[in-house]
Order: C-alpha cells, then sequence, then structure tokens
C-alpha cells in the first residue's frame, strides 16, 4: 500500500502597510534613551561594555549623550546594569578581578562588585561584593534585585532587603516580569498569539504601547522573512492595521519613545554573523523607518536601545 504523501501547507501571506526609509533624525526631545552598549557582535566575553544616555536638547538642536559606566572603568569591566523607573538610581554590576564569566565559567580568583549610583551616574558607590555571573534585573530607590546563578537554579536577591526569590522548580531560570517587588519567572519570549493577529502565521507577538486613543501596538519579527512587524489593536481586539518593515533581518527589541515612536536596533545577519549594525527609530503616523543619529556605533562600542524614561518638567 502506497503512503498518502502528507500535503504541503500553503504558505501564510502576510498582508501589511509598507513602512518605507526616511531621513537619519536624532531622537525625539522629551525622553531619557538608556542604551546598552556592546563591544562586538558575537562571542565578545565580559558582558556588555557600558552604559550610555542620551537626550535631545531641542533648543539647542543637538544631543547629549553621557557614558554613565566611564567612572567605573578604573575598577574594572562592566557586566550589566540596569535603572529605576525615574532614570536618576542606575545599579551596576562590575567585575573586579580576574574573569567573572562571559563566554566561559568564572576565573577561581574571580570578584564582582555592585555599584549604585544615587545622581544618575554622576557619582558612584559600592555596595560590597556579590556572586561572580550575577546580574542586575530590578532597581527601585532603596534596593537593588540580583539573578544569581546556581548550580540547581537561580535566584532573585533583594541586595538591601535581602529577601531571596528562589526559582520554581518547574519553570526557565529568567525572569519575565514583576508583580510588585516579587519577580515573576517564566519562559523568556514566552510565545503570545493574540487571537486577532492569529491568521498572520505563528509569530511570537510582544506588546510594546498602549496608545492614548486606547489602543495597543505589538510587535514581531520574522527571520525566514527579515520582516520586522507592528500592529495595531483596538479595545474590541480588532486589528486596526499591520505594519512591516521589509529585510530588517535581525531586530531584538523595540522601545516606545512616544505615542507612536519607537527606538530599536538591526543586526545584519544576526548575532552569528553580525556584519552590519544599524540604530533606527520608527514613526507610524508617518509609516516611516529612519536611522538613529548620535548613538556609539564604531570603535567605542555600538549602542543598542534599551529603555526610554520621560524627563521631568519642572
Amino acid at each position: 500500500m502506497v503512503p498518502t504523501p502528507t500535503p504541503t501547507p500553503e504558505p501564510v501571506v502576510i498582508e501589511y502597510t509598507e513602512l518605507t526609509m526616511g531621513e537619519p533624525r536624532y531622537q525625539p526631545s522629551g525622553y531619557a534613551l538608556f542604551s546598552r552598549v556592546r563591544r562586538c557582535f558575537w562571542n565578545c566575553g565580559g558582558g556588555w561594555r557600558g552604559l550610555v544616555r542620551s537626550v535631545w536638547d531641542e533648543q539647542a538642536a543637538e544631543l547629549l549623550v553621557n557614558d554613565l559606566i566611564a567612572p567605573l572603568s578604573e575598577y574594572g569591566y562592566h557586566i550589566n546594569s540596569a535603572v529605576d523607573d525615574t532614570g536618576t538610581v542606575i545599579a551596576a554590576s562590575m567585575c573586579v578581578q580576574g574573569d567573572c564569566g562571559g563566554v566561559g565559567a568564572p576565573s577561581p580568583d574571580a570578584l564582582q562588585e555592585l555599584w549604585v549610583s544615587r545622581d544618575g551616574g554622576v557619582g558612584w558607590e559600592t555596595w560590597g561584593t556579590v556572586p561572580p555571573l550575577s546580574l542586575v534585573v530590578q532597581v527601585t530607590e532603596d534596593d537593588v534585585a540580583l539573578k544569581e546563578w546556581g548550580l540547581v537554579r537561580d535566584r532573585v536577591r533583594w541586595f538591601r532587603s535581602g529577601q531571596v526569590f528562589a526559582q520554581p522548580d518547574d519553570e526557565r531560570s529568567w525572569v519575565v516580569d514583576w508583580d510588585g517587588d516579587v519577580p515573576i519567572w517564566g519562559e523568556w519570549r514566552s510565545p503570545l498569539q493574540p487571537p486577532a493577529l492569529a491568521a498572520l502565521g505563528q509569530l511570537t507577538w510582544r506588546e510594546l504601547q498602549t496608545r492614548l486613543d486606547g489602543s495597543t501596538v505589538l510587535w514581531a519579527a520574522s527571520s525566514a522573512d527579515l520582516l520586522l512587524l507592528l500592529a495595531v489593536v483596538n479595545e474590541q481586539n480588532a486589528v486596526e492595521e499591520v505594519y512591516g518593515w521589509p529585510n530588517a533581518d535581525y531586530v531584538d527589541w523595540l522601545v516606545p519613545m512616544g505615542d507612536g515612536l519607537f527606538a530599536g536596533f538591526r543586526m545584519e545577519g544576526g548575532y552569528a554573523i553580525g556584519r552590519d549594525h544599524v540604530n533606527f527609530l520608527i514613526d507610524l503616523p508617518t509609516r516611516t523607518v529612519h536611522p538613529l543619529l548620535g548613538l556609539p556605533d564604531g570603535e567605542e562600542g555600538f549602542a543598542e536601545p534599551w529603555r526610554a524614561i520621560p524627563l521631568t518638567t519642572e
């Protein structure tokens, strides 16, 4: 008996309004954009090189860029960092001796410290040693939460309060969200497939922003199609519009910077090849994508927009 061949599924045709390339632009005013700076694209070791803060001064028509980790370079190299909701309190995990682990395991003499700034990176103080491979995952006005690597399972510990939150045995070791001050463990990039977007195929959608009109902007990337997608879903869970940026290649993160404005970065060839690195700004109202000017992109490292915090008005 001849087996019946399994029919090949029809490819899903994604219908979208194409975003076109516009002129290079600086980031919008009214926000401080924090960008993580990478030493190189792949297998660099030692984590990130640092963290920069950039603000567009509309009156002076210039971009102000501050390297927040520069004052700590004399003590060691930067592992990772995070900021609080105001952008004022910054915590940085620093390797001050040996190799604290990047691509491989920490060296026997590895020594890692936690440093904290309460004035936006101007002055720093050390909060003492932390276990190698510890990562800063949350910062508040008074406490810093670290994810500590363990042989059996990771854990999250508030450094000042000392409370430890153990990872559940049946979950992946990543903090995906927070319930107040309590971490929510889960699977990193857990699939989100809103019913309203199911017709576009099995894409992992991530929520970006709730807009002023009550609609929600979600995004997904299709590596097979080299396509970045943004979908606007209204309060009735109906899809209003889907926008696409073809040949966007590898995009890992998007940062809201106002209603309908999003900063991000792309890498041609992904992490494994990393032939090119472009920071960009998506402007949904005009349906355009603009190369983002002024961020480190060269010998000093490659900035990747990570978080935007509204500036306080006097």
